[in-house]
């Protein structure tokens, strides 16, 4: 069997497989699955930032905090 028949059956199967719903999603449904997958990792990276961020800002306060309460003179021994 030569290439071009088999690159012909080949292309005819896929063809009917689309049109009976067995085969594989089209381009432009991937590329929206692959569009949303990119906005979650985007959403979920900032997620993350943001949790990093939050106990650095609570340690930044505390070691500020901790530092006035040794600089009062007025503070009883």
């Amino acid at each position: 069997m030569s290439a071009a028949v088999t690159a012909s059956r080949t292309s005819s199967a896929i063809r009917v497989w689309h049109e009976v719903g067995i085969g594989g999603p089209d381009d432009t449904e991937l590329k929206t699955r692959i569009t949303g997958l990119e906005q979650q990792v985007v959403d979920l990276e900032l997620k993350l930032q943001d949790q990093g961020d939050e106990p650095a800002a609570a340690r930044a306060t505390n070691r500020e905090l901790m530092a006035q309460v040794n600089r009062d003179p007025s503070r009883p021994d």
